[in-house]
């Protein structure tokens, strides 16, 4: 084979394994939105099962049917009750902005791998063009 085809032949390596691997429609960004589908779905799952909970709680609510806790969440306490409010984070809101920070580090990364595959490309290219020029020296 000649130079000039093995060289052509790297260049469309590097191009091919840019566009399967680390390109738009690459398979690290399928996966990233495989997983943020897979959240999503989550999310949604989640989202009707609260929805049908409220609706429940609607449904006792026109009945007229109240728990003593909802009573006391309205603000009213009986004088023989002591009042104490503790107040936390919720631990399913940091899950849910964890996976956020995981999806949002993925990008990051992939931007760092596309600029490190274009730097290897170039290094590679470099040093065949480098190789190429010093064998027709010889």
């Amino acid at each position: 084979m000649s130079k000039k085809r093995i060289f052509f032949i790297v260049i469309a390596l590097l191009i091919g394994f840019y566009c399967v691997i680390l390109g738009e429609s690459g398979l690290i960004e399928r996966y990233r939105l495989h997983k943020e589908k897979q959240n999503i779905y989550s999310r949604i799952q989640q989202l009707e099962e609260r929805n049908r909970q409220l609706r429940l709680l609607k449904e006792r609510y026109e009945k007229g049917n109240y728990f003593a806790e909802d009573l006391f969440r309205a603000g009213y306490v009986n004088s023989s009750e002591k009042v104490l409010l503790v107040t936390t984070d919720s631990p399913s809101s940091k899950r849910e902005a964890e996976k956020i920070n995981r999806i949002d580090v993925l990008d990051v990364e992939l931007k760092y791998l596309r600029i490190f595959w274009g730097l290897f490309s170039v290094a590679v290219l470099t040093i065949f063009i480098i190789r190429m020029s010093a064998k027709k020296d010889e």
